[in-house]
């Protein structure tokens, strides 16, 4: 190729990135435009609360404090603290940074697949913003430590791969920075040295000591420590009844077996696949995972195994319609466009359920009418808007679908007896805290059962619950406030 055609060349590529990149942000944007406003589910206000410490000081007990928020990702709490200082409580907020979180790790893969000159780089980059597999990790606000650490360990790995080209301490520095926020972020960034050795063996076939893995130690270190301090091993235990669940080991053996036996051949159905499996470690039962608690499975789970998958189709389509010419070719390029088009209708559809927690809810039960949690959920939005019945019916659902889970036993109880103690039942709320204090003595349990004791008439009580849930939550201002204003009005209350 001539001078003058390379520099065409290079003007044309220019030109095409300074067109894909905005298009692609617009179009992710556009793709989750349901979800824009969506208000809070799930877990979401425990972190929204938590950001609420506006202070330099409540920022400093992110860091500095574990058992501030529910899981210790101090970067992730810091970004809500930022937002809870910039947009309070508008949800756009949110919601807008997760968005362009995501279109960032896009962009990243993008610059990533370039650099490893893998075909497919902008096919790839549309299908991970615009698939609605990723839909859960995108709208669902909490999520923010999936979109977030992706950008950290994107970031990182495309560092890394500039570092192992020119060998400069400067990248390598980069690398490390990224690594440990990524690790703040979520542990499961402490996999990206083993994501580095998968691309070393694919370039050339071998991994080597000196070159490949000794720039990785620290690393590894890093990520094991930080991996152990999130979680502790808890294997699956798989019902030897239902037969069905052989299938899955059985099918990724065989999946491995063929991608060995072609490995000569060809190298990426191989890494691809270990890629994809090493991703999905942390959460295919080998640890114990909060989430399990709810499902075993989870379309956030697969945010960024799913590379595993959508690099190698990207290449593939884009070697197959390198390889047409005329017609065919012009026809195959409408079928990607008319694939994107798809996924980005898909995608709406799919976030236009975390436009409110209730539609949430409510689809998610009509899909598995087993999810205690969303029964649950559903039962306090209801309760809310003042629609006790409603409320108590969906209580009541939960105690019929766990009643041997301790969490949705436990919540179950404390929810009817605070909905009861709406209609003024308070004996039969009393029995439902009674219930569920035997499950689990928790703070809250014990408030509302003081609360129960206080309408009662029975002050002394009362102020034994208060006193006990303010031994577990002792920073709590509400319950506080409860036990203050009943010695404060009730002189015949014994101290």
């Amino acid at each position: 190729m001539s001078d003058r055609s390379k520099s065409a060349s290079k003007r044309f590529s220019f030109g095409a990135d300074r067109v894909f990149i905005p298009a692609l942000i617009v179009l992710t944007v556009c793709a989750y435009q349901p979800a824009w406003r969506g208000t809070p589910i799930m877990d979401d206000d425990q972190h929204l609360i938590a950001a609420q410490a506006k202070s330099i000081d409540g920022l400093m007990r992110l860091w500095t404090a574990p058992n501030t928020t529910q899981q210790y990702h101090p970067v992730v709490d810091t970004v809500f603290w930022i937002g809870k200082n910039v947009w309070d409580d508008s949800m756009l907020g949110y919601h807008m940074v997760n968005i362009f979180l995501h279109a960032g790790c896009a962009l990243l893969l993008w610059r990533i697949l370039r650099r490893l000159a893998i075909p497919g780089a902008s096919l790839a980059s549309a299908l991970f913003a615009l698939h609605p597999v990723h839909v859960e990790s995108v709208a669902w606000i909490v999520e923010l430590k999936n979109t977030l650490s992706g950008v950290f360990f994107l970031g990182a790995l495309l560092a890394y791969l500039k570092f192992d080209q020119e060998r400069k301490w400067t990248s390598y520095v980069l690398v490390t920075v990224l690594f440990c926020l990524g690790l703040l972020a979520k542990p499961i960034v402490a996999l990206l040295p083993i994501a580095i050795l998968i691309v070393h063996w694919w370039k050339s076939g071998r991994i080597q000591w000196k070159r490949d893995v000794r720039p990785l130690f620290l690393f590894m270190v890093v990520g094991i420590a930080a991996g152990l301090a999130a979680a502790w091993m808890e294997r699956w235990r798989i019902s030897t009844g239902d037969w069905w669940q052989y299938l899955f080991p059985i099918a990724a053996l065989i999946l491995f077996a063929a991608a060995w036996s072609l490995r000569k051949r060809s190298r990426w159905p191989l890494a691809a696949l270990a890629f994809f499996v090493v991703m999905l470690l942390p959460v295919i039962g080998l640890f114990n995972v909060h989430f399990f608690n709810l499902s075993f499975v989870a379309d956030h789970f697969d945010y960024l195994p799913s590379l595993g998958i959508i690099a190698p189709v990207a290449a593939g389509g884009a070697l197959f319609l390198e390889q047409l010419h005329g017609t065919r070719r012009r026809v195959v390029t409408f079928l990607f466009v008319g694939l994107i088009l798809a996924l980005i209708t898909l995608t709406w559809r799919q976030s236009w359920m975390f436009r409110d927690a209730e539609t949430c809810y409510r689809m998610i039960i009509e899909k598995n009418p087993d999810a205690w949690a969303a029964e649950s959920n559903l039962g306090l939005t209801l309760l809310e808007k003042g629609e006790v019945n409603d409320a108590i019916a969906h209580f009541q659902n939960v105690l019929e679908i766990s009643p041997n889970n301790s969490d949705g036993a436990r919540a179950a109880h404390l929810n009817l007896g605070n909905a009861l103690l709406r209609k003024r039942s308070i004996d039969a709320a009393i029995s439902h805290f009674e219930a569920a204090l035997k499950i689990a003595p928790d703070a809250e349990t014990h408030n509302s059962f003081g609360s129960a004791l206080r309408r009662k008439g029975q002050f002394n009580q009362a102020i034994a619950h208060y006193e006990a849930a303010l031994e577990i939550s002792p920073q709590s201002t509400s319950m506080l406030n409860n036990l203050a204003w009943l010695l404060a009005t009730c002189p015949d209350a014994l101290y």
